[in-house]
């Protein structure tokens, strides 16, 4: 864990030293990058060092990180130049506002805790409330996840559109960090009916006992969203077959056998990607229209 901090800490200080104001490094043509959308650089050092030492090893090739603020700012470096990201870490979300610039093949996904590959949404009200049916949140309270989230916002308009429920029709929306956020506002009656995922729901602990439990006891769930996939890593046109498939290798079976090093991505594994494209999802995601505008500040911590 030691070397972890220290390698970490000599990446991010040369990191922060090669930057200009609002501009990351261009990176080499000798290295591989490996990118994701975190503005907290030190915890996406910490998290994706040992991938970047399993990578280099594997590729006999400098393996680099380079943690990115958002989606825009990666399609711009794409732009710029191909070459700039090789391996990128992405929930389906971003994946489809990333390959609106780049063709990204992804080549593995995420295992959760439920050990599933996707990612499902649970609306949820309080155990005693009137709310029976979808229908009934008209003119009601609802409590997202995060804007603009695959498993707690856009799911959820996805489903309400099926259900046709537009979103106009809910009398006020908030958003929330994660899904306990969400439970707090429901059962503290800040909200009729609010979303929580269902690996929360299967899994969810603390020290001392299991949460998630103890708070379903006092909820009711109402329907269920179509499932997303889980974060997948996808390479940019620019890497190699050879280098695809050791990618793969290192992803799928070396990372297997570093179960602390999959702690900090919340997995089980990593398996490999049947489909080789996300198209299908991508065109669900187009298909979701009057997005409600964005709130004027993050959800508080």
């Amino acid at each position: 864990m030691l070397k972890h901090i220290s390698t970490a800490l000599i990446v991010l200080l040369s990191f922060i030293c090669g930057c200009s104001v609002g501009r990351i490094p261009v990176i080499g043509g000798n290295s591989i990058s490996i990118t994701t959308v975190d503005k907290n650089y030190f915890n996406v050092m910490l998290r994706f060092n040992p991938v970047a030492e399993e990578m280099t090893k594997a590729l006999k090739h400098p393996v680099v990180i380079l943690s990115d603020w958002d989606v825009h700012s990666i399609k711009v470096h794409l732009t710029d130049n191909k070459s700039y990201y090789h391996l990128l870490y992405l929930n389906p979300v971003e994946f489809w506002r990333v390959s609106e610039k780049e063709k990204l093949t992804p080549i593995a996904q995420r295992v959760n805790a439920a050990s599933e590959s996707s990612e499902v949404g649970l609306i949820v009200v309080a155990k005693n409330s009137q709310i029976k049916k979808i229908e009934d949140l008209k003119g009601k309270r609802f409590a997202f996840g995060e804007y603009e989230s695959p498993y707690q916002f856009y799911n959820v308009l996805e489903f309400f559109t099926a259900e046709n429920l537009p979103i106009s029709l809910l009398k006020e929306v908030s958003y929330n960090k994660d899904s306990l956020s969400v439970v707090q506002k429901v059962l503290l009656n800040l909200a009729d009916a609010g979303v929580v995922t269902r690996t929360w729901w299967q899994t969810t602990t603390d020290r001392s006992l299991n949460l998630s439990r103890l708070l379903k006891a006092d909820l009711r769930v109402i329907g269920r969203t179509q499932a997303m996939p889980e974060y997948t890593w996808a390479v940019t046109s620019v890497v190699s077959d050879t280098q695809k498939s050791q990618m793969i290798k290192v992803l799928t079976e070396g990372l297997s056998k570093k179960p602390q090093v999959l702690a900090g991505f919340g997995a089980q594994k990593f398996t490999a990607v049947e489909d080789k494209n996300l198209e299908g999802v991508c065109e669900r995601l187009r298909k979701i229209k009057n997005l409600p505008p964005a709130p004027l500040l993050p959800p508080l911590p």
